[in-house]
């Protein structure tokens, strides 16, 4: 499996929901949709209202007509009132709808740029390099950081302790780690992150050879 092949994989599934979150966003824009500031908000209590006075009319005709049966009683009324109380429910789960499917897109977009830049492009660049220095950061970056460890879970990247111990083991391994790279192997759902720890596994890879000797970024021969 190919390292830097599956991290490309995943920036670009990653820079995908970016660009369909911004088109739905632009979306919401050019339909008049203006997502404002939070405030108190009855229109929870005209849907209680609403309920409690259909039960409430539905109980009082029902026993009016079980018990005087001769007695007509004009349901236009109750219908118009009805349909005049439907349309601040209506108004509501349209609103309502619209600001959280809003949101939701945000959230996507805030996510996915995030996990983009703090996570994918940096983890690139350092196994590129061989910088072994730059993955260990990246995995202490992940543990420190709750943005990027939120936005790691939400969208399914795997789990952020995990990844982070197992950039660890990448960045700290020598061969007595073996068994324990290969159960962690086993648990990771982020292929890329697999990719990179089955590479330490390949017949006749040497990782000290690839370690940076006085902060230099150079790796000799590195092809994950």
């Amino acid at each position: 499996m190919d390292v830097i092949g599956e991290i490309e994989r995943r920036e670009k599934r990653l820079q995908a929901m970016i660009e369909i979150s911004e088109e739905m966003l632009a979306r919401f824009e050019r339909s008049g949709f203006v997502k404002g500031p939070r405030i108190k908000d009855y229109s929870v209590y005209y849907i209680t209202f609403l309920l409690a006075w259909m039960l409430v009319g539905f109980a009082v005709m029902f026993f009016l007509l079980r018990r005087t049966p001769t007695v007509h009683v004009s349901l236009l009324p109750y219908l118009l009132v009805l349909l005049f109380l439907t349309f601040p429910l209506l108004y509501y789960a349209f609103t309502r709808k619209n600001e959280e499917s809003h949101v939701e897109f945000e959230e996507k977009e805030r996510m996915a740029r995030i996990l983009l830049e703090r996570f994918y492009k940096p983890l690139k660049e350092a196994i590129l390099e061989g910088n072994l220095g730059k993955v260990e950061r990246i995995a202490n970056e992940i543990l420190d950081d709750p943005l990027l460890a939120e936005a790691m879970e939400k969208l399914h990247e795997g789990d952020p302790k995990e990844v982070a111990y197992a950039l660890l083991l990448y960045a700290k391994y020598d061969p007595s780690l073996e068994s324990e790279v290969e159960s962690t192997i086993k648990s990771l759902n982020n292929r890329a992150i697999r990719a990179l720890l089955e590479s330490l596994l390949r017949k006749g890879y040497n990782h000290e050879e690839h370690r940076i000797d006085g902060g230099s970024h150079e790796a000799r021969g590195f092809n994950p």
